[in-house]
């Protein structure tokens, strides 16, 4: 949810004008995702507070694509759906792969390659594009193994149980909190 959902509705409120390609392995989760966060911004408490920043525009308001008056967009997708003809500042991809695909080579190999392929050419401006890889790990040849073998993409981690010698620290400065080996990500 605070990538898939909240991350989408929080740009906007700075960045009105950002443009979002998001994927997940299915249609159905992506429009479900998609729906949450229009459902947010439409949300008597979110207008209270930032309604002044845009507006959702009416003719371009549905569950796969909604854009505001200020020309950001929210598209989503999944890898075995079209995303040509559209460009984006940020590329989401959230559990790309399915759970029982993760010992899949053949799965693997096709979302790692549609990756290369399509969503690594969406950019807006290659330069600039922000590409955004949520998922946990399935595989060591997964997108995000693939993706960190190449090199350019930063690895933020949290694993369920903290281990101190693999503590997160990123470029931005979070650090993981927990100080205790074996200290749980979300005791409940």
């Amino acid at each position: 949810m605070t990538v898939s959902v909240f991350f989408f509705c929080w740009a906007w409120i700075h960045n009105p004008e950002s443009r979002f390609l998001y994927a997940t392995y299915s249609t159905d989760f992506a429009l479900r995702d998609s729906m949450r966060c229009r459902d947010l911004i439409a949300s008597k408490w979110y207008q209270t507070n930032w309604n002044n920043r845009f507006a959702i525009r009416v003719d371009a308001d549905t569950k796969a694509f909604f854009a505001n008056n200020c020309s950001g967009f929210r598209s989503c997708s999944s890898p075995r759906a079209a995303t040509t003809g559209q460009r984006a500042d940020f590329l989401v991809c959230d559990d790309i792969l399915k759970i029982e695909e993760g010992d899949s080579d053949v799965a693997r190999e096709e979302v790692n390659q549609w990756f290369d392929q399509v969503m690594a050419t969406r950019g807006s401006d290659p330069r600039t594009a922000r590409f955004i890889v949520v998922q946990q790990r399935l595989h060591p040849c997964d997108l995000a193994g693939h993706l960190l073998e190449g090199g350019d993409f930063e690895h933020f981690f949290v694993p369920m149980e903290f281990e101190s010698h693999r503590r997160c620290t990123t470029s931005i400065g979070w650090q993981d909190p927990r100080t205790k080996d074996g200290e749980l990500a979300w005791p409940d």
